[in-house]
Formats: C-alpha cells, sequence, structure tokens
C-alpha cells in the first residue's frame, strides 16, 4: 500500500520552518511521506533531517535580507517589525494588477 504524502510548503524563515520540523519528523516516523517544498537556502537542515527537499524554482526567491528591497511599498508596525497584513495586501494589489494587465493585452 502506498504511503500517504505530505508536502510542507513554508515561507522561507526560521520562524516559520523550524516548528513545523518536528511535525514533520514525527509524521515520518509513523509512516508518512514527508516532503517540503521551500527557498533552497534550507538544504542542509533538510539533509541532517533526511527530509527530501523541492527547492523554489520559479517562486520568487525572498528572505529576511532582501524584504525591503523586493517590497519598497512594505510598511512597519510603530516597533519596526513588518506589518502582518502587508503580504496579504500586496499580493491583492498584483493580483489586482495583473488582470488589468492581461485584460488590457486581450
Amino acid at each position: 500500500m502506498e504511503r500517504t504524502k505530505v508536502l510542507f510548503a513554508t515561507a522561507p524563515f526560521d520562524g516559520h520552518f523550524n516548528p513545523l520540523t518536528t511535525l514533520a519528523l514525527a509524521l515520518q516516523q509513523i509512516g508518512y511521506d514527508v516532503r517540503w517544498y521551500t527557498r533552497e537556502n534550507y538544504a542542509p537542515k533538510f539533509a541532517k533531517l533526511q527530509v527530501p527537499h523541492f527547492p523554489f524554482r520559479n517562486a520568487l526567491q525572498f528572505h529576511d535580507g532582501n524584504m525591503d528591497e523586493l517590497y519598497p511599498r512594505q510598511q512597519y508596525t510603530s516597533d519596526r517589525h513588518y506589518d502582518p497584513t502587508f503580504l496579504i495586501k500586496e499580493y491583492v494589489y498584483l493580483l489586482t494588477r495583473r488582470h488589468c494587465m492581461i485584460s488590457k493585452a486581450a
């Protein structure tokens, strides 16, 4: 019988990645086929965990060090943390912009 497959897909930030490694290993130990999709810089950690890794290929290679460059419209909270709603707003903005560009091309 084929094992149940689980794919973790996380933003490439330690705060998103690290907490899920325990769950991934636990699922692996009870027989699930666990794989992970995230940025390539996590490859050494996956090798150590013995979890198959599928690095971003066409996805934007964002990380802690390039957020301001990639998202110059980023907003900060008063204590200089990223506004947690920003990426949702940016995604909606980009979808709207893409839809407008497609509409104009048609």
